[in-house]
């Protein structure tokens, strides 16, 4: 993260634009004695917004973070959640999304706004357009390389902009998705949970993903 960042650690909602790592940075930093429950969504609609309603009224003792991760969100979930999230002060929510969701001004007007980094990166682009086409051995060559080039932290905020990369530069393509949004998904939440090292999720994703 940008050492120039300034972050308002006061509110008990943020609503964070940019990848999942980011905001485990800002919670790692900001919030280091909070336990994070990550609950991970293809879509955030009203069935989502019931569940995590029920979770977010449960009465906790510890200090709590929920982090909501979805590239989408519904308007209807957005309604659904607006009563709670004026309501809730025992715990930390962070919905993180990435790419172009809306979000009502009602809603923004809960929390507080975070711009992450979740530019396209040409360089990344070139370097994960090529990670797809090669081999699986070759994938793991790379794999390999980089995780000698990088250190652990650098090497898991470099898989963190792959991912988000990923998600961009074939946002409109329909069948990668299908094929490949379930281990996307899975390499955010093991970046997130960090029970994995991230060379481990590195290889998981060499032998994960579909061209």
């Amino acid at each position: 993260m940008n050492k120039e960042f300034f972050f308002d650690n006061s509110h008990t909602v943020y609503f964070i634009n940019g990848p999942l790592v980011f905001a485990q940075e800002l919670w790692d930093k900001n919030f280091p004695d909070f336990s994070v429950n990550v609950f991970q969504y293809d879509k955030f609609g009203i069935e989502e917004s019931r569940d995590i309603q029920q979770i977010l009224f449960q009465k906790i003792d510890s200090k709590n973070i929920v982090c909501i991760v979805s590239p989408s969100i519904t308007v209807e979930a957005q309604n659904s959640m607006l009563k709670i999230l004026e309501e809730i002060s025992h715990r930390i929510i962070f919905f993180v999304f990435t790419g172009s969701v809306t979000l009502l001004p009602t809603v923004l007007s809960r929390g507080c706004l975070v711009e992450g980094y979740n530019k396209k990166d040409e360089n990344m682009i070139t370097f994960a357009s090529d990670f797809l086409q090669a081999t699986i051995y070759g994938r793991q060559k790379i794999v390999e390389q980089k995780s000698k080039d990088l250190e652990n932290r650098e090497l898991r905020v470099f898989i963190s902009a792959f991912l988000e990369n990923l998600n961009l530069i074939h946002i409109h393509d329909t069948l990668f998705i299908k094929n490949n949004a379930e281990f996307i998904l899975d390499a955010h939440r093991f970046l997130a949970i960090n029970k994995m090292s991230p060379k481990q999720i590195f290889e998981f994703l060499a032998v994960s993903l579909k061209k």
